[in-house]
């Protein structure tokens, strides 16, 4: 097996329990689930970068910044303690 360096990242509650259920849904364990959403960003980070030169964004890279700006507003209305229409609410299991 492969040496693994361990990482600690402070999440908020809302956050960590999509990502608990995400990966209880797939059958997989937390920690497998995060390393593959980090090789995924990494891969379409990498991907991006080799696609600089072309004449503009992807539909994938248009949905991934659309994912990140649904997330953002999701920490946002949190933080402030507003209700979205149409939220979904999550618990911090």
């Amino acid at each position: 097996m492969a040496e693994k360096k361990m990482v600690n990242v402070r999440l908020n509650p809302g956050l960590w329990g999509r990502a608990k259920a995400a990966a209880g849904h797939r059958g997989i364990t937390l920690e497998r689930w995060m390393s593959e959403a980090i090789e995924a960003h990494l891969d379409h980070v990498d991907l991006g970068a080799s696609q600089a030169g072309s004449t503009g964004p992807t539909v994938a890279d248009l949905a991934w910044r659309v994912a990140a700006l649904e997330q953002a507003i999701d920490y946002l209305a949190s933080s402030m303690g507003a209700s979205l229409p149409g939220a979904h609410a999550t618990s911090g299991d």
